[in-house]
């Protein structure tokens, strides 16, 4: 009888030794999730019989560490926190992972080295997302028309305190530093898609008084008035009367595309 229970915890132990053995193997599997032995005492009544395996439990909620995967794989990911990717393969049954290998198909689906495809919410044409009913994530490969940019915002607060430049002696120059208080560069779009950058430079002329002059791709527009900005003294706020919106037109050359 002490031979069978003692046989009883050496089983076990063997099953313990199987899962420690998957963890060491799979320690380099991404997703893996290491396994722990659960064992369970056998009793007759109240004779103790051994020990036996109750079953094997895996932290699935732990995450592991995170893995460089390098600037060719755009697609891999990773949770930092609590959840799984989901994912889809083609007959339809759904499976949840940590496993954030993800790689485009044939037709711009979303895809893990099994093919199953990664799940999530639908947008419609303005980029809103749909929330409900997750679906097949795919990145379509087109071309995407050309628009050119129609607007542009800038939201700031100007320092009080910056000393003023006087325009009779220091005339505006966007290659002399000396001669604005801050500059702030926006990239815009023309017709074509090509990028092209205007640079806003904002200089205090006297007390809660800026003007705005304007360089597009470096180069100072003729023709394009500076922006003057008068501020209440007491609030701080731009005057209501003064221009919040002021109309720009570039003409990059070349080629001649319109923005």
């Amino acid at each position: 009888m002490s031979y069978e229970i003692a046989a009883t915890g050496l089983n076990a132990v063997n099953e313990q030794l199987d899962g420690i053995s998957n963890n060491i193997a799979n320690a380099g599997t991404v997703g893996y999730k290491s396994m722990t032995t659960q064992f369970s005492a056998m009793y007759a009544g109240s004779q103790a019989m051994g020990v036996s395996v109750a079953g094997t439990a895996q932290s699935i909620s732990r995450g592991g560490s995170l893995v460089s995967t390098g600037n060719a794989r755009v697609l891999d990911l990773a949770i930092n926190d609590d959840g799984f990717f989901v994912t889809c393969d083609s007959a339809g049954n759904i499976s949840y992972t940590r496993a954030g290998s993800f790689e485009t198909d044939k037709n711009g689906y979303i895809v893990n080295a099994s093919g199953a495809y990664l799940q999530g919410y639908p947008v419609d044409d303005t980029g809103t997302l749909q929330t409900g009913t997750v679906t097949d994530i795919q990145i379509k490969t087109g071309n995407i028309p050309a628009q050119a940019s129609s607007s542009l915002t800038f939201t700031a607060n100007f320092d009080a305190s910056d000393a003023a430049i006087d325009r009779t002696t220091v005339p505006f120059d966007a290659t002399n530093s000396s001669s604005y208080t801050d500059s702030y560069t926006t990239t815009v779009y023309d017709s074509l898609g090509n990028e092209h950058s205007v640079c806003q430079y904002f200089t205090k002329t006297s007390d809660n008084t800026w003007e705005v002059q304007y360089t597009f791709d470096g180069q100072q527009q003729t023709g394009v008035p500076a922006t003057t900005l008068t501020f209440d003294p007491n609030t701080g706020k731009l005057r209501p009367r003064q221009p919040r919106r002021r109309p720009l037109s570039f003409r990059p050359t070349p080629p001649h595309p319109s923005i």
